[in-house]
């Protein structure tokens, strides 16, 4: 074959394929494309994680799915809830979405002034299906719902009873929540954070100083889980501060923990 019909042919083979590429880009751009299935609720954690007996006022969950819902309940007798809204929300840009969630309702609760503590089943319908998340009821008595940031230093250290329980937040990058505690020498002195386990992203870690400065004890993750337990026998009686950070520096508005600090007898 000469020079001339070899490069003929391959013209023809050039102009053949590019003929096919193109029928194939028209074609697939006259199918329809298929939308993604619709999933279910999945809520993931209450923004507070906890919330006191008797309590009445607003409260969000944070999850994946969730903008869509339609209605928010419960089966437990004698709690009103009123769905406020559903929406999409952010996510910082070093934080995972599958884990902090990407959607959120928000909601008004009323419990009865005589509700005991414990959990309430909180129910979240949306069109293509429903999920619920357990509530934690806490007494009134010994708990307490931070309004305020505590200070990040031993000066503007939040006093803190031993027996009581606090609900408080990481609100933004490298935050570090102080505590004031006064303990008594000799007696077993424990602070534990609940917050991996109630869904929250909230990776506590929790370190006691004494009123030198010099650190007595910390702990990051405790028997399996990413929350924290510290446990320490003061050697004397007096004031010591207890800091809570992020593990891993992180934080915004849903990075909530509950922290509980108790001292035993001898």
């Amino acid at each position: 074959m000469s020079r001339s019909g070899n490069c003929r042919t391959l013209l023809t083979i050039c102009y053949s394929i590019l003929f096919f590429l193109n029928t194939a880009i028209a074609q697939d751009k006259e199918l329809p494309k298929k939308k993604p299935e619709p999933k279910p609720p999945q809520p993931q954690f209450f923004v507070p994680p906890a919330v006191p007996t008797g309590f009445a006022g607003k409260l969000r969950i944070r999850g994946k799915h969730l903008k869509d819902a339609k209605e928010v309940t419960t089966t437990t007798e004698g709690v009103e809830i009123t769905l406020l809204k559903a929406e999409t929300v952010g996510v910082p840009v070093d934080l995972d979405a599958t884990k902090l969630g990407d959607t959120a309702v928000e909601f008004e609760v009323k419990l009865p002034q005589d509700f005991e503590p414990g959990e309430v089943p909180i129910l979240v319908k949306t069109p293509h299906g429903e999920a619920t998340l357990s509530l934690l009821v806490l007494d009134k008595a010994t708990f307490t719902l931070l309004k305020d940031d505590p200070g990040n230093g031993f000066r503007n250290a939040l006093p803190l009873e031993l027996g009581q329980t606090i609900a408080g937040g990481i609100e933004e990058p490298r935050d570090v929540d102080v505590f004031a505690v006064a303990l008594a020498a000799g007696r077993p002195f424990v602070a534990e954070t609940l917050s991996a386990r109630r869904g929250s992203p909230c990776d506590p870690h929790l370190t006691l100083y004494d009123a030198r400065g010099r650190t007595m004890a910390s702990n990051d993750d405790h028997a399996g889980s990413r929350d924290a337990r510290l446990e320490f026998t003061p050697p004397a009686d007096g004031i010591y501060y207890l800091s809570l950070l992020e593990a891993h520096d992180r934080g915004d508005e849903s990075f909530r923990y509950l922290l509980r600090v108790e001292q035993t007898t001898k």
